[in-house]
């Protein structure tokens, strides 16, 4: 019989006759985790996303032998003493959730990146807004679910109805390439000096005068629908 013991949440735990199954499974269905979902199984989509010594790992894909003395950490370790995460309290306030089902893969991953830079360069923060590295849909995504049609609903739109809330869901998950945390009080919560500094650098990108390649999958159009967008909808920004 063989026995893996690691560290989940802070607590010491030992899993018998584990150790060639993935992470995940162990997680969900041996220590009653399940906030960690499964999803494509292939490490690609995130919704099975943990912390292992820091660092965010896809545990579908995950052995529980590779974890054995490490330190691993699930979405129900963020929260300290019934006060939820900066960024789990965030995504409230944003009404960030989406379906909820992805959302600790997504939590998981912005806590990796906020614990290894915890103050984020304003590039790195322009950068993520417009969705730079973004990963394309390889399929198209469909389904019955009503969801997608009530995300959206919660605009707000231009006066040609567009919105940043729109879903693609053909070539990628959002029609316009940013995000519309721009909305959320987080973002109107920033000091002035960088809400300014983002406010100018999104319009030089949006209006062509960026010639970094790292915006290369901003389109005319794109640039052109979003800056539409943000004057009908944010027009103080």
């Amino acid at each position: 019989m063989s026995t893996t013991q690691l560290q989940v949440n802070g607590v010491a735990r030992r899993v018998e006759n584990g150790s060639a199954r993935s992470l995940l499974s162990v997680l969900r269905d041996d220590l009653d985790l399940t906030g960690t979902k499964y999803g494509c199984g292939e490490g690609r989509c995130g919704a099975c996303t943990v912390l292992i010594d820091g660092k965010a790992v896809r545990s579908c894909i995950t052995v529980l032998e590779d974890v054995a003395g490490k330190e691993v950490r699930t979405v129900e370790g963020l929260e300290h003493e019934g006060r939820l995460h900066a960024l789990q309290q965030a995504f409230i306030d944003a009404g960030a959730m989406q379906c909820g089902y992805c959302t600790s893969g997504m939590l998981m991953s912005g806590v990796a990146i906020l614990e290894k830079e915890p103050s984020p360069s304003r590039e790195n923060i322009v950068r993520a807004m417009l969705f730079v590295g973004e990963t394309p849909l390889t399929d198209p995504v469909a389904g019955t679910s009503a969801f997608a049609a009530e995300f959206m609903k919660q605009g707000p739109r231009d006066k040609q109805g567009r919105s940043l809330r729109d879903l693609d869901l053909k070539r990628r998950l959002l029609r316009y390439p940013l995000s519309y945390l721009v909305y959320s009080k987080s973002f109107d919560g920033m000091p002035d000096s960088l809400k300014s500094y983002l406010s100018r650098r999104f319009h030089e990108v949006l209006s062509g005068q960026g010639t970094s390649p790292d915006f290369a999958h901003l389109s005319e159009a794109d640039r052109k629908a979003i800056l539409e967008i943000l004057k009908d909808t944010k027009p103080d920004f």
